[in-house]
């Protein structure tokens, strides 16, 4: 859903300006399973206790999360789940409708969206899907579906800022309906196939980010992404620009550096071991060949940096 590229660093501790948003803070104290609210210009990194749609009525501006950083544009939305760091910066008069969802809402609605929508509600409330939306995998919706859920965000808003009789009914009701719109945008006709395999190959580099010190096979990453090894090579090197043997080493180098400027003065072999490579030369000759630098040098170099 959204343009962007993933930026290659050695990851930051997070702003100290992150600002938690709690149940408390947005539904105040209400029994509504939803919030609706409008925000205009910068937000800044922050997270939050319960689901966000964010649909982007004018403007545009910087939307980071993680190591991912794109434009979000007039038209497009974005899907942010529990505990998701992010922010809207360099904005240009963006105006954006947010619909804040309890979990507990969606935990009580997903057994008739599993079944009425078994894959598609599987990507829409899976950390693959808003990878592919953020990698703009997933396709942009079309100006008419845009405005099917801009219409519904509306009448939300509606529903959440004047609270008639029976305003919490129909926000469930309107909630459903927004979640049932995004179920069938979440897979185009014409494009199925591509964005399930899309969203089997985010599931895998998931994978991979959080399971990096395993000996991790070909065949059971193959496997997880329900393709034969072949074509998991194939479709893994499109999107991630790299074979998955480089990108496990990729992955690993990355966190050894994180370890070595952690300032713990742990032994090189350690972190070797703990990084996934079960020889200390060989990560030595790995290490070298993708940053420069022997992971000694590197440690140097990153302290003397600092004391600049």
């Amino acid at each position: 859903m959204l343009k962007g590229s993933r930026r290659n660093s050695i990851s930051k501790a997070p702003d100290p300006d992150l600002r938690v948003w709690t149940d408390f803070l947005v539904f105040r104290n209400s029994t509504s399973p939803a919030a609706v609210n409008r925000v205009k210009g910068n937000t800044p990194l922050h997270r939050h206790q319960f689901t966000e749609i964010s649909l982007f009525v004018q403007g545009e501006a910087t939307y980071t999360s993680g190591s991912f950083k794109g434009r979000a544009e007039a038209g497009n939305f974005i899907l942010n789940d529990d505990d998701t760091e992010h922010s809207f910066t360099e904005s240009r008069d963006f105006e954006r409708i947010n619909i804040q969802i309890r979990r507990s809402f969606l935990d009580a609605c997903r057994q008739e969206l599993e079944k009425l929508f078994p894959r598609e509600y599987k990507m829409l409330f899976s950390g693959a899907f808003t990878e592919s939306m953020k990698n703009g995998l997933a396709g942009k919706p079309s100006p008419g579906q845009f405005q099917i859920l801009l219409d519904s965000a509306l009448e939300l808003e509606r529903e959440w800022t004047e609270t008639p009789p029976g305003s919490t009914k129909m926000i469930e009701l309107k909630v459903m309906e927004v979640l049932i719109a995004l179920c069938r945008f979440s897979v185009s006709e014409k494009d199925d196939s591509a964005s399930f395999r899309n969203m089997k190959i985010q599931e895998v580099l998931k994978y991979i980010d959080e399971n990096y010190k395993a000996d991790l096979e070909l065949e059971e990453l193959a496997k997880l992404a329900a393709m034969s090894e072949r074509s998991f090579i194939r479709h893994f090197s499109e999107q991630s620009g790299l074979s998955p043997g480089q990108y496990i080493l990729k992955t690993r180098i990355s966190n050894a550096c994180r370890r070595l400027i952690s300032g713990k003065n742990e032994q090189i072999g350690e972190i070797a071991f703990d990084c996934g490579f079960s020889d200390p030369n060989y990560f030595a000759r790995i290490f070298r060949k993708m940053t420069g630098f022997t992971p000694s040098q590197f440690a140097r170099e990153y302290r003397k940096n600092r004391q600049l």
